[in-house]
């Protein structure tokens, strides 16, 4: 990940705030060169009992950063590994029949509703 790095070795709980600061409010904390003074700035935030995004200049980074989501299935949380799945026609989340406890092949064609929408 090609994102701004801490000067020093006492920094990091600073940048972290910052990035996650960013992130919160929708800033791309990679696309972002936090100004010195982090500190300050978080103290002034904690002072007026408001948080807000930290100073930073806007960069273009030559590497841009390639995300993409993940959607999570079951009561495992496992992520959709193209493996069969019954959906709920409620919700429409969507379960393994092992995780659902299923064992037969009634018990799987007769779901229609999760255990949530039920």
């Amino acid at each position: 990940m090609n994102c701004d790095k801490q000067q020093n070795y006492h920094d990091c709980g600073m940048y972290a705030i910052a990035f996650a600061t960013s992130l919160v409010f929708g800033q791309d904390p990679c696309q972002l060169s936090y100004e010195s003074g982090m500190r300050e700035y978080f103290l002034q935030c904690i002072d007026a009992d408001a948080l807000a995004p930290f100073p930073a200049e806007i960069v273009h980074r030559r590497e841009e950063l390639s995300s993409h989501r993940t959607a999570l299935v079951c009561t495992c949380r496992s992520a959709d590994d193209g493996s069969a799945a019954l959906q709920c026609q409620l919700c429409s989340s969507k379960f393994h029949a092992a995780c659902l406890n299923l064992k037969t092949r009634t018990a799987v064609r007769r779901f229609t509703t999760c255990h949530n929408c039920k």
